[in-house]
């Protein structure tokens, strides 16, 4: 029941209740539950991606870059990372995007931020 409850909030465009939900429903077995599970995950990486992305930002070879790593158990699509620093005295802001991570994996982000 709760899933299909949780159809009804999204539809309503509440995403906090279906979250709600979905998250209920997800604990048991069978098909219905992996559905839900799915939902629920897909629904809260929008809402909260720092819980299933990690990121770490490193100095090699006077190059700034940005290690991502995927924790959620999910293929992500769309990750954007925003990278400031200070280099020479001068505030640098970069957008540094990837198009897809899948779960499990990580992958480097390098480009052109040099100290």
């Amino acid at each position: 029941m709760s899933y299909k409850l949780g159809t009804y909030a999204l539809a309503a465009g509440d995403r906090a209740e279906a979250k709600r939900e979905f998250e209920f429903a997800s604990p048991g077995s069978g098909e219905l539950a992996e559905t839900a599970l799915n939902t629920y995950v897909r629904l809260d990486i929008e809402d909260a991606p720092w819980e299933y992305i990690d990121s770490e930002a490193y100095l090699d070879n006077g190059q700034i870059v940005v290690e991502v790593d995927n924790c959620s158990g999910y293929p992500i699509s769309d990750i954007v990372v925003h990278v400031r620093a200070e280099i020479n005295g001068e505030s640098v802001t970069r957008r540094l995007s990837l198009d897809r991570l899948d779960s499990g994996y990580c992958d480097v982000l390098d480009r052109g931020l040099h100290t």
